[in-house]
């Protein structure tokens, strides 16, 4: 059965079309950068803008849709939207303008599928954490094979805390230490799990493993189980470039240049609290996760 997952969150909207039947064979993936959290900090409400930049994605996924012979859609939109106070406006604007019903997840749901999906393919999955980090709040979820033992969502996300932190360009290194006392503070909560192994996922983690191993973004697929090491040496790296610069790196979608150096320090940090010196790129996430359901 061919189905599509779609995931709109803070800052993408992204597309995987899939042939599911006893194994998930992709068969399309898309990804916007539709930034739909963007100035949510200010009032919580989402922006007319970013939903029509949201709705606009959702219409030419759809179209693919039709092309691709989907039977059936599984549409879902995370922390922007769960934290936002026009959430209902947005979920009915969708089905009026598209004429696809959007389910708004938790973020105990969001961990849930990440890990799904994520564990689907590795040869291992005893004592796992998989760590998701989103635009606007990052999920942790550990677990032995297919049973989970814990599950978290933080709300730091990299474009909820650019927003908040960032107001030079470069970033200034003040800034960067403000951020990461915050992110410190935040992992404050988490539960000091043993685990052998930390999978990331989402694409904070995929942009980072293709900036270090100059994968280019046409080529995103070569990131998928690549052990990314180090991450303090691109926070610093990426923070002291001008957004102009930082957009000509190799791997790095211009529209995220401006939230990349944050997703790093979320990710440098997390690898810190659990006395990692890596983690493994994984780019089966809730989307696949969504599709196993």
């Amino acid at each position: 059965m061919r189905k599509a997952s779609i995931d709109i969150g803070t800052n993408s909207t992204r597309l995987l079309l899939a042939d599911v039947n006893s194994e998930i064979v992709p068969v399309l993936y898309r990804e916007r950068m539709t930034r739909l959290g963007e100035g949510l900090n200010r009032d919580g409400y989402l922006k007319p803008k970013a939903i029509e930049r949201v709705v606009e994605a959702l219409k030419a996924y759809k179209t693919l849709g039709e092309k691709y012979g989907v039977q059936a859609y599984s549409v879902f939109a995370t922390s922007a939207a769960r934290d936002s106070k026009n959430q209902a406006a947005f979920v009915r604007h969708i089905k009026r303008s598209v004429g696809l019903d959007c389910e708004i997840i938790s973020g105990e749901r969001e961990a849930f599928l990440s890990f799904k999906g994520a564990s689907s393919d590795l040869d291992s999955t005893q004592n796992i954490l998989v760590c998701d980090i989103g635009g606007g709040s990052t999920e942790f979820i550990a677990g032995d094979g297919m049973h989970l033992n814990y599950t978290k969502s933080l709300n730091i996300g990299s474009r909820r805390l650019t927003e908040r932190f960032f107001r030079h360009d470069p970033v200034l290194p003040a800034e960067i230490e403000a951020a990461a006392a915050c992110i410190r503070g935040q992992l404050l909560s988490l539960e000091r799990l043993k685990i052998k192994q930390l999978v990331s996922v989402g694409g904070t983690a995929t942009t980072l493993a293709m900036i270090r191993e100059g994968i280019s973004v046409k080529d995103a697929g070569q990131a998928h189980h690549t052990v990314l090491k180090q991450v303090n040496t691109l926070v610093e790296e990426l923070g002291a470039l001008q957004q102009a610069k930082r957009k000509k790196r190799t791997g790095l979608r211009p529209e995220r240049a401006d939230v990349i150096v944050m997703g790093a320090l979320i990710l440098e940090n997390v690898l810190d609290y659990f006395n990692l010196d890596r983690t493994i790129v994984s780019m089966r996430d809730l989307l696949f996760g969504a599709l196993l359901q």
